[in-house]
């Protein structure tokens, strides 16, 4: 044991902040009055999923998202990393760094769960 605080999947602190999210294949937005988007985007189905259901490699899944939600999707472009994401959140939404920082890091884990956006890390 390293000492080194881990998250669950075995990254430091600092190595998940330097990652560099990417949103997945966006194939259609539709605007909603409460700001937000209904965004289709192209995911690979899990491999029994493809298996027993015959699935295709990739296939369209719809998802609601709200304003800070588009606002985030379109920040994971692959250039920016977490910790300038949660910066520019922080002053966008007028929050100390702590806060924005647990909202984004959420908000980015439930959009990694449903496939709209993967993370690039970098090595070291």
């Amino acid at each position: 044991m390293t000492g080194k605080p881990r998250n669950q999947g075995g990254l430091t602190r600092e190595q998940a902040m330097n990652g560099r999210p990417v949103a997945g294949e966006i194939t259609a937005r539709q605007a909603l009055s409460n700001g937000g988007e209904r965004i289709s985007i192209r995911v690979r189905p899990g491999k029994w999923h493809r298996i027993l259901l015959r699935l295709p490699e990739k296939i369209s899944r719809e998802y609601e998202l709200d304003a800070y939600g588009v606002n985030l999707v379109n920040l994971c472009n692959g250039k920016r990393s977490v910790e300038e994401i949660v910066e520019q959140f922080a002053c966008e939404q007028r929050l100390d760094t702590h806060e924005a920082e647990r909202a984004v890091v959420d908000y980015l884990q439930t959009l990694m769960r449903r496939g709209i956006v993967s993370m690039a890390l970098t090595p070291g």
